[in-house]
């Protein structure tokens, strides 16, 4: 976007118009406020998104997000679920926050969604989570996610389903290499399994997108 000489551009202040909507007690107001505050995140420039999320977190704004992400409102879920997608892949200070924001059993129990989309989004959040440090990663390994994402790749490969689910079988290959990249000393079977796994899915007629995940996942490997 180009500015004009003397005109100031857009500030990380510019997020906090929404939070009186955000952290109101009224459902509709935090529909409202959540959704613009989204969009906010989603159009700004990316050089002051970590200082909006900072204020975020100072003002109360994240913890509001969490308890949304939480919450039996699937519209808040959703919003809640694009801010910590925001968070785990800022820098390593964000997702500190969004691993000890109390979200990890709600994330690795959205894998299993019926919604493609929820699916989605808490796989995004996840393996960012394991691509930030080698903590978070074995936490997650230790609770089964990397062996929820292989078990659901395999199950879309022997059903020759990867590129009916393009999304999300990208999204998981894109994942399972963050934690190939982050978890030190991962068990030999499973790996083997995903070495396994990677070279079927490269002779498949796919889209190059998912060709590119599996090179990088046995260049990794």
């Amino acid at each position: 976007m180009a500015f004009r000489l003397g005109l100031q551009g857009p500030s990380a202040e510019e997020v906090t118009k929404f939070f009186d909507n955000v952290l109101s007690d009224d459902e509709f107001l935090q529909i409202t406020g959540a959704d613009d505050l989204v969009k906010w995140l989603q159009a700004a420039d990316p050089a002051i998104i970590n200082d909006a999320l900072d204020l975020m977190v100072t003002r109360g704004v994240v913890k509001r997000f969490a308890q949304f992400f939480r919450s039996e409102n699937l519209n808040l879920q959703d919003k809640a679920g694009v801010v910590f997608g925001f968070l785990s892949c800022g820098d390593t200070r964000h997702a500190t926050i969004a691993y000890n924001s109390g979200i990890l059993t709600e994330c690795i129990d959205r894998l299993s969604s019926g919604d493609l989309d929820i699916r989605v989004k808490n796989a995004w959040i996840l393996g960012n989570l394991a691509a930030d440090e080698t903590e978070c990663a074995v936490t997650l390994l230790s609770k089964g996610v990397l062996n929820i994402m292989v078990d659901q790749l395999a199950a879309m490969t022997t059903s020759n389903e990867i590129s009916t689910y393009i999304q999300y079988s990208t999204m998981l290959l894109w994942a399972i290499n963050h934690f190939l990249k982050s978890a030190p000393e991962l068990p030999t079977p499973l790996i083997l399994r995903i070495q396994e796994l990677l070279c079927t899915i490269i002779v498949m007629n796919v889209e190059d997108c998912v060709l590119e995940e599996c090179c990088y996942g046995l260049a990794t490997i």
